[in-house]
């Protein structure tokens, strides 16, 4: 899924619109660096009111991230 919030977010910290994919790798494709996968974290639970894991494997796509933002707002 492409969530439109995490799509702002990463144009926000400086990711090109046209790259942002469901498919596409936050850490691989686009480029994300440590500092700004914390600033990822820190920018979703302050747009979007839930906090997830970024840890917990070592990359996710633009899709996967939507799921974990989706399940932790079920939660």
């Amino acid at each position: 899924m492409l969530h439109d919030g995490i799509v702002d977010i990463l144009v926000d910290l400086g990711v090109d619109r046209g790259e942002i994919e469901p498919a596409v790798p936050i850490r691989e494709a686009l480029g994300l660096d440590s500092t700004e996968i914390v600033e990822l974290r820190l920018e979703i639970k302050e747009r979007l009111g839930v906090e997830v894991d970024l840890t917990r494997q070592a990359d996710f796509t633009v899709a996967e991230l939507g799921d974990l933002v989706d399940a932790a707002a079920r939660s």
